[in-house]
């Protein structure tokens, strides 16, 4: 189990995702330790998401959790909280800057 699941909701934001993951997935604490998780929630994105979140697991694996539901709905932040497998979870939200 680990001791951290960061919990990203996203729908069509992939250049920001991807920014995202690059950050987290380069400290040393994610890189060098089992500690960390990041879930990846998708609303069903019709962007890059799905293409860069494949990328990102098959780089890391199962520290990589990509969950995409198959139709457009309301995104359900509980749905990425409650997906990770962590001690504590930290929901990011990613905006438009």
């Amino acid at each position: 189990m680990y001791l951290l699941s960061i919990c990203i909701p996203s729908y069509n934001r992939a250049s920001f995702l991807k920014r995202t993951l690059v950050s987290i997935t380069s400290t040393h604490i994610f890189q060098k330790t089992s500690k960390v998780e990041i879930v990846i929630s998708d609303n069903c994105s019709s962007d890059r998401t799905q293409e860069i979140c494949s990328l990102f697991a098959e780089q890391y694996g199962e520290k990589i959790k990509y969950i995409r539901k198959q139709r457009n709905i309301f995104i359900k932040f509980g749905k990425a909280l409650l997906s990770g497998s962590g001690e504590f979870r930290k929901l990011v939200m990613i905006h438009l800057l």
